[in-house]
């Protein structure tokens, strides 16, 4: 187990001890998320996916897939969960930059996240059946933008600019500023990079 690795599971365990006590099926519904219950799991949907949480233990299953998440996408969720207060869309579109702290992580942020799906998706047509997991609705802006499932009603924004003779395509990920109250900027990021990955999967290649 690498350092990165071992830090990613302190903070699972970290998280997953400070929801100990919380009633999950009353904090989903606060964070208005729909849930269902199923003997010891509950359903929800998390980034556009199909998952279960353990009452018990608190792991998290992609339930279209049989198979435990992801740590990070595990993190993302019990961070979500951590949310004692409802997190509700303010309508405010920001960027990475306008985080705490974005504006000096905002190189890793893009090319660990917008820059690589920029690179796997030539066309809107292409991007747009990555999109189809994970898109909840159009978003007016680029030549196709769309709104990206996270938790509950929290949505991030997919910006994409097709690329031409003289310039490639770009893409961009933005947030509603609710984002600041759900998520640190590490988790905003992980949450940026997560969604990306999965457009380039449903598109069939990785860049």
């Amino acid at each position: 187990m690498t350092a990165r690795d071992d830090a990613h599971e302190t903070a699972l365990a970290r998280a997953a001890a400070a929801l100990d006590g919380v009633k999950l099926e009353e904090r989903m519904k606060m964070l208005d998320i729909d849930c269902s219950a199923r003997g010891e799991w509950l359903e929800f949907r998390a980034f556009g996916e199909r998952a279960v949480i353990s009452i018990d233990d608190l792991t998290v299953r992609a339930a279209e897939r049989d198979r435990t998440m992801s740590v990070t996408e595990q993190i993302l969720v019990l961070h979500y969960l951590l949310n004692d207060a409802p997190v509700r869309p303010t309508g405010e579109i920001i960027g990475f930059r306008d985080l705490p702290g974005g504006l000096f992580y905002h190189g890793p942020f893009m090319a660990q996240s917008a820059e690589r799906l920029a690179r796997g998706a030539s066309t809107v047509e292409r991007l747009k059946k990555g999109c189809g997991r994970v898109m909840t609705g159009p978003f007016g802006a680029g030549d196709f933008g769309a709104a990206l499932h996270l938790m509950g009603s929290l949505r991030a924004y997919l910006v994409f600019r097709a690329g031409d003779e003289e310039a490639p395509p770009r893409a961009d990920i933005l947030f509603d500023s609710a984002v600041r109250r759900a998520f640190s900027t590490e988790d905003a990021a992980r949450a940026a990079a997560l969604l990306c990955a999965k457009i380039i999967e449903s598109m069939g290649d990785q860049p």
